[in-house]
């Protein structure tokens, strides 16, 4: 399911209005206080301040999604704007951010799927 860009206020759906409202301002900020670090950057053992509160599941108009709190997650604008925006798209089915090792860390790179089917192939 691709994610849909509003490049035009005028074309951004009613729902989006919530971010501008005081409870969401409330929502953001306990989120950043009690996960002050990024989700993304911490699974790659950086440490890195996140300055986004995303939502895990796009809420695309629901209000239990949008408002729950444990469907939120603190990023760095880095991430946000690009290792989530790649898994919101789907464009290719996998994250292309490389882990402090060098490696990729998504398991559905390439890299790591061609590494399991070389396992599997030694194993026989």
């Amino acid at each position: 399911m691709m994610a849909k860009q509003y490049t035009d206020r005028l074309q951004r759906p009613e729902w989006h209005k919530w971010y501008g409202l005081a409870r969401w301002q409330r929502l953001r900020a306990i989120q950043l206080r009690m996960h002050p670090l990024c989700a993304m950057c911490a699974e790659s053992d950086f440490v890195i301040p996140a300055t986004v509160v995303d939502h895990i599941m796009p809420p695309r108009g629901s209000e239990q999604l949008f408002w729950d709190s444990k469907n939120l997650q603190s990023l760095c604008l880095s991430h946000h704007n690009s290792s989530k925006q790649q898994i919101e798209k789907g464009d290719k089915g996998y994250v292309r951010d490389i882990g402090a090792d060098g490696w990729a860390v998504d398991v559905n790179h390439p890299v790591n799927v061609a590494e399991r089917r070389m396992q599997k192939y030694q194993k026989k």
